[in-house]
């Protein structure tokens, strides 16, 4: 059995709204919902990302890296999970975060479930 699957590759503004990292990666957060949003209402099957969507634009440091994403993963996969959940969508978010006291760049897979 064979079916037809729509793939959206979804980037994100160059130059995210705000001024501080903080401000800067809530509006990476919500660019990356809105345009999920509309490759979900367009029936898409499976959504990517771009890499470490979530630090676009901020001013990172490795001294400042750590705090600066911390708690990213958690965070993407609340909202982003929302997302695939209500369109049922596969989402692909790559993602800088701090993985067991490290600073990592992974590659959350949720499913159209959220999970």
């Amino acid at each position: 059995m064979t079916r037809e699957v729509t793939i959206a590759a979804v980037q994100l503004p160059a130059v995210p709204e705000g001024e501080t990292n903080a401000q800067i990666r809530t509006s990476n957060f919500e660019a990356a919902e809105f345009w999920l949003d509309k490759a979900g209402q367009g029936g898409t099957d499976i959504a990517c990302l771009g890499e470490t969507f979530n630090k676009i634009g901020q001013q990172l440091t490795p001294e400042n890296t750590p705090d600066a994403i911390s708690g990213a993963v958690e965070e993407a996969i609340d909202r982003l999970g929302t997302v695939a959940r209500r369109h049922k969508m596969v989402v692909i978010a790559p993602v800088l975060g701090v993985v067991d006291g490290v600073v990592r760049n992974i590659a959350l897979v949720l499913d159209r479930r959220g999970e």
